[in-house]
């Protein structure tokens, strides 16, 4: 062993002993001397890794001191710049450069200034900023929520000029929702974003809401019996059956399969049949594909009653025609505990 790894070999001996030391301190005690334990680890971590004590770095010097990693340690923490010297240039640069934490996105910022840009566009100057003042008791509500809102949610509100009013007004839809911020967005998912009684900011108008309203108007002019529940019931799960669904609808239309899919069945098959699968949104949604293959079922005598178990087991996923076996066969096969299948 040269000198200096019987130096490298005696500063560990130095650290493991320190380290038997503190584990009988009083917790008080660790707490106290913290700082000074996490520099004495940080430190011998540093000689460890770059070994920057060496032959030409007083290695002789070194090697006569009894406990050099707690000397270098004192020594450094004497000179230690104060804190403030350390942390203002960070503070300075996280204004500079308006950097935001984990919680505190760009948007988010953006958001809450239209927020107070609102306020003061709908407040009575007479207003106090109090308990009694129910639309600054929203904004005081939502400055205290934003960082836990997802910037999913924060991108759908952005689409309107005063977001603030339609939070606002809004009705009471979804009870098991206690987030304001997040049951805005969903009420706004539910709706036909592009004709709903608020100023749109163009600039921020999603794609989804665009596909989602050309995909509402060709639904209604489709389907000659319909209902906005029922179709947003459709819309509604084709924008959330990819888990990646927000990020997908602005690129790729989730819809237009839907659409070409009900166009198709309305040209190829009975009234009463696109009716019945319309209807069945409320209790299972079908793929394109099933929704096709369906009809072609229910025109030749199907029962609706009995699409959706012959949906879950696979029926539809092959041409209608092309089926070796019947609906009843196959339902008998997939039901072995011969339970009824109405």
């Amino acid at each position: 062993m040269n000198r200096e790894e019987l130096f490298y070999k005696k500063l560990t001996e130095e650290y493991d002993t320190f380290m038997e030391e503190i584990r009988d301190w009083t917790s008080e005690k660790v707490v106290e001397n913290s700082e000074y334990i996490a520099d004495y680890r940080n430190i011998y971590e540093y000689l460890m890794r770059d070994k920057p004590i060496n032959e030409n770095t007083n290695l002789e010097h070194f090697l006569k001191m009894n406990t050099p990693i707690k000397t270098i340690c004192e020594i450094f923490q004497e000179n230690k710049p104060p804190i403030y010297d350390l942390v203002n240039p960070t503070i300075w640069n996280i204004g500079e450069k308006e950097i935001f934490d984990a919680d505190y996105s760009e948007i988010k910022a953006r958001f809450m200034q239209r927020i107070e840009e609102n306020y003061n566009e709908m407040a009575n100057p007479m207003w106090g900023k109090n308990v009694y003042n129910d639309l600054y008791m929203l904004c005081d509500y939502m400055k205290n929520h934003i960082g836990k809102a997802s910037e999913a949610d924060i991108k759908i509100l952005m689409q309107f000029e005063n977001p603030l009013k339609l939070i606002k007004e809004m009705p009471v839809w979804d009870n098991n929702c206690g987030d304001k911020i997040a049951a805005a967005a969903r009420f706004v998912q539910w709706s036909d974003v592009l004709t709903m009684p608020y100023e749109l900011d163009s600039e921020n108008v999603i794609r989804e809401s665009v596909y989602r309203h050309d995909a509402i108007t060709d639904l209604i002019s489709i389907v000659p019996k319909h209902d906005f529940n029922t179709t947003m019931q459709w819309i509604d799960f084709y924008r959330n059956l990819d888990s990646e669904s927000d990020a997908a609808a602005e690129i790729n239309n989730p819809y237009e399969k839907f659409i070409d899919a009900m166009k198709e069945i309305a040209d190829n098959n009975s009234e009463q049949t696109l009716q019945e699968l319309y209807y069945m949104s409320w209790e299972h949604q079908l793929l394109e594909n099933e929704l096709v293959e369906a009809a072609k079922y229910l025109d030749n005598g199907g029962n609706i009653e009995k699409v959706a178990k012959l949906a879950k087991y696979g029926y539809f996923d092959t041409p209608y025609e092309e089926n070796p076996i019947s609906a009843d066969e196959f339902l008998e096969q997939n039901n072995p505990s011969g339970m009824s299948m109405m």
